[in-house]
């Protein structure tokens, strides 16, 4: 009976030893298998956080949407000389008119047609109604020759001045015109009493 039961000890212990020795093993297989999970983790995340960078880089490297340029047109036109100076950005060209402007009651009087071609605007007449149209993108402009008034889209103003036609011109002040068009003096309108020349200044959107 010792013996049997001696025997019975010894075999528990067997199991029990080895039951003990397989855990730890068993606990460190877990253990490294959790370690490459936490590696493997750690690389995606930084895949993803340089994808992420290399998204804001290129948001930032995106070129910023430029509205269309302007040009700047400056014309100057001198009293009792047939050449009209237009600059567009500083590019000159000399346009020939066939009347020179002269000025009358201390107003400087334009043929309107040569200033409206050089300021880009379309120009026409009507015979029946004696009146000049000038035309562009923004503005409609009415200039009946027989009144004092100047027509801009739709509203009617008062010229202090009435044209006049002159070799078959139809002439008026120089700023009157440019008003029309919203330019002010000082800023887009100048005149040099001396060298008796005036120059306007307007922004040009491209096409």
């Amino acid at each position: 009976m010792k013996k049997g039961l001696a025997l019975l000890l010894v075999v528990a212990m067997i199991f029990s030893l080895a039951a003990c020795g397989k855990k730890p093993a068993e606990d460190k297989k877990e253990k490294t298998s959790e370690k490459v999970e936490t590696k493997e983790d750690k690389k995606e995340e930084a895949k993803e956080e340089v994808k992420e960078d290399v998204k804001e880089d290129v948001k930032e490297e995106k070129p910023e949407v430029k509205e269309a340029d302007e040009r700047i047109l400056k014309m100057i036109l001198t009293v009792v000389c047939k050449d009209l100076e237009k600059y567009i950005n500083g590019d000159k060209t000399i346009i020939e008119m066939d009347i020179a402007p002269y000025i009358k009651d201390g107003r400087t009087m334009i043929p309107i047609r040569y200033l409206a071609e050089a300021l880009e605007m379309k120009v026409s007449w009507d015979a029946k109604t004696r009146t000049v149209f000038l035309e562009d993108d923004n503005f409609k402009i009415e200039i009946p020759v027989d009144t004092n008034k100047i027509i801009v889209n739709g509203e009617e103003r008062e010229s202090d001045v009435m044209p006049e036609i002159k070799s078959g011109r139809t002439m008026l002040p120089i700023a009157n015109i440019a008003r029309a068009l919203g330019l002010r003096d000082g800023e887009n309108i100048f005149w040099d009493p001396v060298e008796k020349k005036a120059t306007i200044i307007r922004k040009l959107q491209n096409k």
